[in-house]
C-alpha cells in the first residue's frame, strides 16, 4: 500500500474545476452574442438611414416631393450628423414648396380658393423662406376675409326686407 493516493476522476476539486470552466464558456459565449448584438444593430441602423435615403433618392426622380421629404427625413433621424442627408431633405423641402405653391396657383385659376389657401399652407410649412407662397396665401386670406364679409351683409340685408312687404304703387 503505498502513500500516495489518486484522486478520483469525479472528485470535488475536478468537479468544482469543469463548472468554474463551463461557466467561463457560458460567459464568454454571452459576451460574444452580446457584442454581435450590438455590432448588428449598429449595421442596421446604419442601413435604415441608407435605405431611408435611397428612398427619398427614388421618390426625387419621380417628382414626389411630399414621399421624399419623409424618407430624408427619416434618414436624417437616423442619422442625424449626416450632412448628405442634411442637403438632400432642405433640396427636397424647397422643391416640395415650389411643388405645392404651383398647385394653389392651378386651384385659384380654377376658382377653389379654398384648396389654394390650404396648398399654400403646406408650401409655407414646408420652405418658410418661400415668400411668395406666405405673400400669395396672405392675398388670398384677404380676398376670402372680404367675400365672407359681403357674404355676411347680403345675409343681414335679406333678413333686414320682410320678404312679405310690398311697395307701394305710385
Amino acid at each position: 500500500t503505498s502513500t500516495y493516493s489518486r484522486t478520483a476522476p469525479f472528485s470535488p476539486s475536478v468537479t468544482a474545476l469543469r463548472r468554474n470552466s463551463r461557466k467561463s464558456r457560458t460567459r464568454r459565449s454571452r459576451l460574444r452574442a452580446a457584442v454581435m448584438a450590438v455590432v448588428i444593430a449598429a449595421f442596421s441602423f446604419a442601413c435604415a438611414a441608407g435605405n431611408a435615403y435611397r428612398g427619398g433618392q427614388r421618390f426625387s426622380e419621380k417628382g414626389d416631393w411630399d414621399m421624399a421629404v419623409a424618407r430624408f427625413t427619416k434618414a436624417l433621424t437616423e442619422s442625424p450628423k449626416n450632412l448628405k442627408y442634411k442637403i438632400a431633405l432642405e433640396n427636397a423641402k424647397i422643391q416640395a414648396s415650389r411643388f405645392h405653391t404651383d398647385k394653389a396657383r392651378r386651384h385659384l385659376q380654377t376658382g377653389n380658393f379654398e384648396k389654394a389657401k390650404e396648398e399654400y399652407g403646406i408650401a409655407v410649412s414646408f420652405d418658410q423662406s418661400n415668400r411668395a407662397a406666405a405673400d400669395d396665401m396672405a392675398v388670398l386670406q384677404a380676398q376670402l376675409d372680404r367675400i365672407a364679409e359681403e357674404k355676411r351683409r347680403a345675409k343681414d340685408m335679406a333678413a333686414r326686407r320682410p320678404a312679405d312687404a310690398t311697395l307701394p304703387v305710385p
